[in-house]
């Protein structure tokens, strides 16, 4: 499992932060690293996301390859958030904005998660520095020539 920021990598898409880009999920993540796993967003109402409505973050996040959404808050204008956004999907995929098949590969893989718990460490590795990729994260984008703007959200 990996979670996706709201960051920008402008050498990969200059008009998308990760969390909503095909060019970072599908095609970094998913197709030059070989990721099969479940990719999960960070909190889909946080500020740096604040120039997208909601419905383009949840169509945006499903097309580019991410298979689960988190929130923050329970309710959001008044209706329960886990209704709001399956309206959303379910109103998208009627409208043929989001294809019924990427409903479905999330589905798959989100049925992974907590699966073998016994092959998860037991322990998180620990972090040699500071920055906000980690150490795997900042080899990974060293060796593809992509540096992070260093705005996390």
């Amino acid at each position: 499992m990996i979670m996706v920021g709201h960051i920008y990598l402008m050498q990969r898409d200059s008009e998308l932060p990760a969390s909503l880009s095909p060019a970072i999920i599908d095609g970094l993540l998913r197709g030059e690293l070989k990721f099969d796993g479940v990719v999960i967003s960070d909190d889909m109402l946080m500020g740096g996301l604040k120039d997208f409505t909601l419905q383009e973050r949840v169509i945006n996040f499903i097309n580019a390859g991410g298979d689960v959404m988190l929130f923050s808050d329970y309710k959001i204008d008044g209706r329960r958030t886990a209704e709001l956004v399956t309206q959303l999907v379910v109103d998208a995929v009627g409208a043929k904005q989001i294809p019924k098949e990427r409903i479905e590969e999330s589905e798959i893989a989100a049925e992974q998660i907590g699966e073998h718990p016994e092959e998860r460490p037991r322990h998180p590795p620990e972090r040699r520095d500071g920055d906000p990729l980690g150490n795997f994260g900042n080899k990974v984008m060293r060796q593809k020539g992509v540096q992070h703007t260093g705005r996390i959200f």
